[in-house]
């Protein structure tokens, strides 16, 4: 969901100071149309030469076939821009990135060799009535036991979460549905019907109200841990939900919750208590020093929120700009490469999606991606060691 107006105006003085900031280095060349319209991002590492690595970022924007998928180098300089569909979300395993295409009901699979992406082909979705649905969020994760073996995992707005494989012709095959709404109790679901109910009222969209608690469960942000083999998924408007791919019979465990909206902040985000808010969106893991960490966006305070996994600590949040005009707001999609990435970042770099691609002069520009490095990450937020 996307806030359409000033969230930081709302916030009291005394809560947004203790909110760091990070600089970020770069920002990438705009998407072609869309003033907010680009999403999610991913990075592909050069097995040779890790200057040469990409990121690749996706836009939604969907008029005259101007939405897609775009490449970029760690400069932001724009190589490669598939155009044609409303992409939502992208990521990366190995060689191989998929895209969740909204336009036809699909995913897009595209192959990188030699650092240049080539589209290799579309597979349409079923669910397990046969029926197509719009795909959302996506993240992808390797079996543990078989490096060929990929899981594509697809949150919808319908609290609905899919478990995809691939053959051998990349078409997607339907393992399993994980049904989260259905795990929402009553005290629960009356605590995010109050949620979403606050921010359609702050947002002046009350003549929405209905839609918006239809889709009160919707889910978009994933991403796999490897070394855990635990999938985290995040519920927008209550907070993030685990599953233990290992297991027979995955159970999904709510294990960071939605403290609450971002329209009374200042009434529960007193010292101590975790900034989640509704609108919990994009989603990474970093790894460091033996440990992961849980990076997401808090979309409804344009803030960036990091969890140490191994004990699920909260270790606070922070704000990101580009210059001295350009506050990064309202991220949706954001992605992270642990380790050296290239000489301008020693020890890894974070994309994030901009809604908002402020100019020096105040005008707004479509909408792009910006980068960060993670050793200023690591400057607010030490590591913990083994």
């Amino acid at each position: 969901m996307r806030i359409l107006f000033c969230m930081s105006c709302l916030l009291p003085m005394s809560l947004s100071a203790q909110v760091s900031t990070l600089e970020a280095l770069v920002e990438t060349t705009p998407i072609p149309a869309g003033f907010s319209d680009s999403d999610d991002a991913a990075i592909w590492k050069h097995p040779k030469d890790s200057n040469k690595s990409l990121i690749l970022g996706t836009s939604k924007y969907d008029e005259d076939g101007q939405g897609g998928l775009g490449v970029y180098d760690l400069e932001g300089r724009q190589l490669q821009f598939f155009a044609g569909s409303k992409l939502n979300s992208v990521d990366i395993i190995k060689n191989v990135a998929v895209a969740s295409n909204r336009s036809e009901n699909a995913l897009d699979i595209y192959r990188i060799r030699q650092g240049k992406v080539n589209f290799l082909t579309r597979t349409v979705l079923k669910d397990s009535q046969g029926k197509a649905f719009e795909p959302y969020g996506l993240c992808l994760a390797e079996a543990a036991d078989d490096d060929d073996d990929v899981r594509v995992y697809l949150p919808t707005k319908s609290g609905l979460l899919y478990e995809y494989t691939f053959d051998d012709e990349y078409q997607a095959e339907l393992e399993a549905t994980y049904d989260l709404a259905a795990l929402v109790r009553p005290v629960q679901d009356a605590f995010i019907q109050s949620v979403v109910t606050k921010e359609t009222q702050a947002e002046g969209e009350m003549d929405e109200l209905q839609e918006n608690l239809d889709e009160r469960f919707i889910l978009e942000g994933c991403v796999f841990d490897a070394r855990t083999q635990k999938l985290y998924v995040g519920m927008e408007n209550f907070g993030i939900w685990s599953l233990s791919t290992a297991a027979a019979k995955p159970i999904p465990k709510l294990v960071i919750p939605v403290q609450g909206s971002w329209t009374d902040i200042e009434q529960w985000g007193k010292p101590g208590v975790p900034r989640v808010t509704d609108d919990i969106e994009g989603m990474d893991i970093l790894h460091a020093n033996g440990r992961s960490y849980l990076l997401f966006s808090s979309q409804g305070i344009s803030e960036f929120t990091l969890y140490d996994l191994t004990n699920l600590t909260w270790l606070g949040n922070f704000k990101i700009t580009f210059g001295a005009s350009d506050a990064i707001t309202f991220t949706d999609g954001l992605a992270v490469q642990s380790g050296a990435l290239g000489q301008r970042y020693p020890e890894g770099v974070l994309v994030v999606h901009d809604d908002e691609n402020t100019q020096p002069d105040g005008t707004l520009a479509p909408a792009n991606y910006k980068v960060i490095s993670l050793a200023d990450l690591w400057k607010i937020f030490p590591k913990t060691g083994n």
